[in-house]
């Protein structure tokens, strides 16, 4: 028998090789020098550093860790990676007991009993790998005037990126420019569009393109936004919201949006109460539900100084932004509203790295419930045997989740479902049990895969 298996932080994301080992049959006699104290030679591997030079070590991780049948810890991490394979620990999540922490996932691959000894060699050198799911998200940038405040006129409140102007703008834009240089987006993709336009329109002509870059994406980290963000102006004379809310519908709704094996998104920042197009909290609302009803596609609200909290948490909720506590990361009134919970987001004027921790936050929450479909070099993952657990607390007895045909599927009653049915590259959980899992702090989610040989 073959087992192999890790953990990982569900919301810095996973990448880590997994060694499997042979399960002696029984009546097999053990060596009694060994230092594990389980029957069988399963382990977990939780990679290591070198402390001279920070290299991923797995053979020291998989002597060093326990079996998968002893315990494992609720704040085992996995560094996520860059695209040139370099290590980056800024996205590890070390605590899972903190109030912004989200739910541990351990893959566990089972290879099966292999038939004759040289069978049973090929699958020990089998190696599973997981990765976390990476994020793609389009930005809507409030740029009415009052973005300016308290400088009393447009030019007194802009700036470029570096500046140190006292205004939402600049704070903003400089923010927006730290979230996307930082580590912590490596493997995401971003694209940004300002409101109002004055060729933009309610029904969202104008601002379902971006404008940066003007197709696709930018590859995160990246300094390439602040140019653009240099260019524009916060001068606008009123607060679009419906035509903002529904360039982005329109734009994740593009079947050249929508990357297979990625989590799409909406972020709309602004600091105003709608004044122009639909300004009925209710009938926005509506908007994104629809869209999420059709596409799964999550909105997330931030608001600033001088934006209604009330109108943007019912805005938040037809996004199906997951809920989250007022006091989250290094945000101490993430709610604005004194609710000890809600789904939008408060960063107040955005000075002091509100803006881009609540950024920060947003990508967590955003992948915190799909995770990628664990691949092998020496046999083919069988989706039909796929098993997902939910374990309260990080403790409890394991809920066996059900698994579902499509999104559609999910009803109230929650489970799992797979991005394609017959070739799946990722697991999505569904809304209600994503809900469950992102409110217990201390979650994990097991997810047992079995294997074809090759």
């Amino acid at each position: 028998m073959k087992k192999c298996s890790f953990v990982c932080a569900a919301a810095a994301g996973c990448i880590a090789a997994v060694a499997c080992s042979s399960q002696p049959d029984v009546g097999t006699a053990k060596d009694p020098t060994s230092p594990s104290t389980n029957s069988g030679a399963d382990a977990t591997l939780n990679p290591s550093s070198n402390p001279e030079d920070g290299s991923t070590n797995p053979e020291a991780a998989l002597a060093d860790t326990p079996s998968v049948d002893g315990p494992t810890t609720d704040d085992a991490t996995a560094d996520a990676t860059t695209d040139d394979g370099a290590t980056n620990e800024d996205a590890s999540v070390s605590d899972a007991g903190a109030s912004d922490a989200h739910p541990d996932v351990q893959f566990i691959f089972d290879a099966g009993t292999k038939p004759d000894a040289a069978a049973d060699a090929s699958c020990a050198s089998t190696t599973v790998s997981a990765q976390s799911v990476p994020l793609d998200m389009y930005v809507m940038l409030d740029k009415s005037a009052s973005m300016t405040e308290p400088a009393l006129f447009t030019f007194l409140g802009d700036c470029n990126i570096g500046s140190t102007t006292n205004s939402k703008w600049c704070y903003a834009i400089n923010a927006l420019s730290q979230y996307f240089t930082s580590s912590n987006a490596s493997g995401n993709a971003a694209a940004l569009q300002v409101f109002p336009l004055s060729a933009g329109a309610c029904t969202g002509t104008g601002y379902d393109t971006a404008v940066y870059p003007t197709t696709g994406y930018q590859s995160l980290p990246s300094s390439s936004f602040d140019s653009r963000l240099n260019t524009e102006t916060p001068d606008g004379n009123d607060t679009p919201t419906e035509g903002a809310l529904r360039g982005i519908v329109s734009f994740t709704s593009k079947s050249t949006n929508r990357r297979s094996g990625r989590v799409l998104i909406g972020v709309l920042v602004t600091d105003g109460v709608p004044t122009a197009c639909v300004t009925t909290a209710a009938t926005l609302k509506g908007i994104l539900q629809t869209h999420y009803n059709a596409t799964a596609t999550q909105v997330y609200v931030i608001g600033m100084t001088g934006a209604d909290f009330p109108t943007l948490e019912t805005i938040a909720e037809g996004g199906n932004a997951p809920v989250h506590n007022d006091v989250v990361g290094t945000l101490k009134d993430a709610c604005g509203t004194k609710a000890n919970t809600c789904r939008h987001w408060n960063v107040g004027n955005g000075n002091g790295g509100a803006l881009s921790e609540a950024m920060k936050q947003i990508q967590k929450s955003a992948v915190a419930c799909t995770y990628s479909m664990p691949t092998t070099d020496a046999g083919i993952v069988d989706p039909t045997t796929i098993h997902v657990e939910y374990v309260p607390n990080g403790t409890s007895t394991p809920q066996i989740l059900t698994r579902q045909t499509s999104a559609s599927g999910c009803g109230t009653s929650g489970g799992y479902y797979y991005d394609n049915n017959s070739s799946p590259t990722t697991i999505q959980l569904c809304p209600a049990s994503c809900t469950t899992v992102q409110a217990d702090s201390k979650a994990k989610v097991n997810i047992s895969l079995g294997c074809q040989g090759s």
